[in-house]
């Protein structure tokens, strides 16, 4: 089973933990709670991804507010921001789908806005499931074509598989890490804890060869066309 994220992450439950009235003491204790799935069968990412390419990423490309508009999702959310990192990606081969260019711009949820945490202010975290690109390493990324802006985005969790020099797969899966941050914001500390990530993950990706992914990438797309 997969989940599908979207750029504006879901946060099913958010509980704030207060002690006072009605402004926060120095320190404060958020809980947060992701109802987060991963994927680890190779068969229904290659299924399930409208796109799978193989290359390298180049360079940094920007950001923008991932949260939309709900009157007009083209256009960005005018009181929320959460930021999508770009990446410049050079394809060097298309496995499933089909693209018209080499170079494409792949965008990653960086950050999430908490909102009126502090009275009418808001506080950004990492998003937990965000992992940082190593530029010049080889990946194979499973993408789909953003609907509201001119970028690739990815469909699930887990969605990219680092190759090293030996062509071993290294499925990327977000670190548990980001699990626990803190903010401090003016004269005040925000300590954030989140749950929800299976502890029982088994992946079936990692020590795969390259030929051995490209070969079942082929058979699943050869069985789709009969």
């Amino acid at each position: 089973m997969f989940h599908k994220w979207p750029l504006c992450l879901t946060l099913l439950s958010l509980l704030v933990l207060m002690a006072g009235c009605s402004r926060f003491n120095s320190e404060t204790q958020v809980n947060m709670h992701m109802d987060l799935a991963l994927e680890n069968n190779l068969n229904d990412m290659i299924h399930q991804s409208p796109l799978i390419v193989m290359g390298t990423y180049q360079s940094a490309a920007g950001s923008i507010n991932g949260a939309r508009n709900p009157r007009d999702p083209s256009k960005p959310a005018a009181d929320v921001y959460n930021e999508v990192k770009l990446f410049n990606f050079k394809v060097n081969k298309v496995l499933k789908g089909e693209l018209d260019a080499d170079i494409i711009k792949v965008g990653q949820s960086h950050t999430l806005q908490l909102d009126r945490l502090r009275e009418n202010e808001n506080i950004h975290i990492t998003n937990p499931l965000y992992i940082e690109p190593e530029m010049g390493k080889t990946y194979i990324l499973f993408l789909k074509k953003s609907p509201y802006a001119d970028f690739y985005s990815f469909p699930f969790v887990p969605n990219s598989i680092q190759l090293n020099g030996q062509g071993k797969a290294l499925l990327q899966i977000p670190s548990h890490h980001l699990l626990k941050q803190t903010v401090t914001q003016d004269d005040q500390t925000i300590h954030v804890s989140i749950d929800g990530f299976p502890t029982n993950y088994k992946d079936q990706v990692t020590g795969l060869n390259l030929q051995g992914i490209l070969n079942k990438v082929e058979n699943i797309e050869n069985t789709l066309l009969q």
